[in-house]
């Protein structure tokens, strides 16, 4: 009687086995899109940001960078947000609510490139497309008052001498309008 519980219980233990296997097998081969949604780098949306992002000392919050944002999925939920200050290297794990927004916060190291990543994984495994959130982020040690006003300072007298190649010079490469229409605005005013 012994005997055959035993073996009964081998059986059953195979097969759990088996059914284990055949899950792991599937886990992450989930047909649903997971996706970031509104992922913000202390308050600046995270998509309006270059591929590079220098933050300034006197402008972080208590010294501190916070990534914020919701992870998606069609009919699955959000198991676990994940992110990465070195290039993937490796992964800690943000405040996940439960309908899929996430909190992530360190304290950087002035002048230190970070390499962020932001993995979000549903239940089922599947993870969204991690190089998409790819950003190297430095924390500059100048004061951005001192920048602005330097730069303003600069625009303002380029204006005055009306030189319009030194007022451009002054307008960031990643200019979101259009250098030329402004340039040539500069132009006619000063004519």
């Amino acid at each position: 009687m012994m005997r055959r519980i035993l073996i009964i219980s081998l059986a059953l233990l195979l097969v759990g086995a088996v059914n284990a296997s055949a899950k792991w097998w599937i886990f992450g081969q989930s047909q649903e899109e997971v996706a970031t949604r509104y992922i913000y780098l202390n308050d600046i949306s995270y998509d309006e940001l270059g591929d590079t992002v220098t933050l300034y000392r006197d402008a972080l919050p208590k010294g501190q960078v916070r990534i914020t944002g919701r992870g998606q999925t069609g009919k699955g939920q959000i198991g676990a947000v994940q992110i990465s200050t070195d290039d993937g290297l490796t992964w800690e794990r943000a405040e996940l609510a439960s309908n899929g927004s996430f909190e992530y916060k360190f304290s950087p190291v002035i002048g230190e490139i970070y390499t962020l990543k932001v993995k979000v994984l549903d239940t089922a495994g599947k993870s969204n497309d991690v190089e998409e959130t790819r950003k190297e982020l430095t924390v500059s040690d100048r004061s951005i008052h001192n920048l602005i006003q330097k730069t303003v300072d600069g625009l303002i007298s380029a204006y005055r001498m009306e030189s319009a190649r030194e007022f451009m010079s002054y307008v960031d490469p990643d200019f979101a309008g259009d250098a030329f229409i402004l340039e040539s605005a500069i132009r006619k005013d000063f004519t």
